[in-house]
């Protein structure tokens, strides 16, 4: 919020890209449930990606999750990933 802030983003009702206008810059406890489940599945993924970018035991979680019961490939957000990030 505060770097919209810094942006010249303002509060308003209506939405209006032009004037900066946002209805969502208010404290995270005055946001809708909608946006408040939005943000929280945002700071998740950041999180998904953060761990699987920077931490070295992710490639471990990827093979813990590689099999099911069954045998068969499960399928998890590691595997998206095809080629190592420099």
């Amino acid at each position: 919020m505060q770097s919209y802030i810094d942006m010249g983003w303002v509060y308003g009702e209506k939405y209006d890209r032009k004037n900066r206008i946002h209805p969502d810059l208010v404290p995270y406890g005055q946001l809708g449930k909608l946006e408040q489940d939005k943000d929280s599945v945002f700071v998740a993924l950041c999180e998904i990606a953060r761990l699987w970018i920077y931490d070295p035991e992710m490639d471990e979680i990827q093979r813990l999750g590689q099999e099911t019961e069954t045998g068969s490939p499960r399928s998890t957000t590691a595997q998206l990933r095809t080629a190592p990030i420099d």
